[in-house]
């Protein structure tokens, strides 16, 4: 008997290619539309993402979870903005609705795996890097547990962009041709700025030169604003750029240097600590050659140190060498070699507040 696979069919090439692969591999295939949100191209996409299933010859559903992903995606990242910090949406939608509700709808059917469009590579419940450095979307996976892991396929992990692109001309599949986007999903077309502004409205507070303490300007919101940032501050008269290094939701203050070699660090702390693969221990993992990223497409640094709390929950990460601008609520990625052990979210920039003695840091 077949294995039976759920694929997500965005109707972009990367979701096509991978449905392809898997029935020419043998497989099942059954393709899912999932709506999450109120967009702009939806019911393009939608025929797109059918029209794929119909050229494959597949069976094709639509599933309706724009309530979850508004209450565990969108919101969250709302939220998050307000209080100061730069969340990773796409993280969470892995997490929490790409692999848990759309596995729970694929055991209602009887499927053995759920496949998606990712630039990474899965085995025996392990996670690893695509072979595309510059694709490779394992830094947005690395909180899928190893059981998650397990019953989870992503076909074009040993494939590159342009050799999926070429694939799907050279197969004739039906795509949605539409230029690739950076931002996040459920923007569309209006940019962070407006995004936040509509939904959180503007505050004014001041601007602080952290090394004088002197106020340098005025904000209207610590949420349009985010660590290591220079365009777009509005400090005016200035001899040299400002760099945004710290937001302070509490005080409505934002912290500025005009030295760029203050948003450097060896050493970051995160929070809400996770690892999909054993080991796990303190003492595992420093015994491995382990390096980190501490954003999406970044190369990851070299890590020396892993120092692990008594609960387990978060650590303390030295790295090699600097790395830049750590934003709180962006995830640190740990990897041995190819594979994503897991990581955590960054709360601290632990250097500065160290060589500061804390005050100016504190969160």
């Amino acid at each position: 008997m077949k294995k039976k696979v759920l694929i997500g069919i965005s109707g972009g090439v990367d979701s096509a290619v991978s449905a392809f692969l898997l029935k020419e591999a043998g497989f099942e295939v059954h393709g899912i539309y999932l709506k999450l949100f109120d967009q702009v191209n939806s019911n393009r996409s939608r025929k797109s993402s059918q029209a794929v299933a119909d050229f494959l010859d597949i069976e094709w559903t639509e599933l309706d979870f724009r309530k979850k992903f508004s209450t565990k995606i969108i919101d969250h990242f709302t939220q998050a903005y307000l209080n100061g910090l730069t969340p990773n949406p796409c993280v969470r939608c892995n997490k929490f609705i790409k692999s848990a509700l759309f596995w729970d709808f694929a055991k209602k059917l009887g499927s053995d795996f759920i496949a998606t469009g990712h630039y990474a590579k899965t085995n025996n419940g392990k996670l690893f890097r695509g072979i595309d450095r510059k694709k490779d979307q394992s830094y947005f996976l690395y909180r899928l547990t190893s059981h998650q892991l397990q019953h989870t396929m992503f076909p074009i992990g040993d494939m590159t962009k342009k050799s999926v692109r070429k694939f799907a001309h050279e197969h004739d599949i039906p795509i949605l041709n539409i230029k690739e986007s950076n931002e996040v999903c459920f923007m569309q077309e209006v940019s962070m700025r407006n995004y936040l502004e509509d939904r959180l409205g503007t505050r004014t507070g001041e601007i602080i030169d952290i090394n004088t303490e002197e106020k340098v300007g005025k904000h209207d919101g610590i949420w349009f604003f985010t660590i290591g940032q220079r365009r777009g501050i509005g400090i005016g008269g200035a001899s040299k750029p400002y760099y945004v290094i710290k937001k302070d939701s509490a005080q409505n203050i934002l912290y500025v240097t005009s030295d760029k070699s203050d948003l450097g660090t060896k050493t970051v702390k995160i929070a809400d600590l996770r690892f999909n693969a054993e080991p796990a221990s303190e003492a595992s993992l420093n015994s491995l050659e382990l390096s980190g990223a501490i954003r999406y497409g970044m190369k990851p640094v070299p890590i020396t140190q892993i120092k692990i709390d008594k609960q387990g929950n978060s650590a303390t990460i030295s790295f090699e060498s600097e790395v830049l601008a750590p934003a709180a609520g962006q995830s640190l990625v740990i990897y041995s070699d190819e594979q994503c052990l897991g990581g955590g979210i960054i709360y601290q920039n632990a250097d500065y507040a160290q060589q500061n003695g804390g005050a100016k840091t504190k969160s």
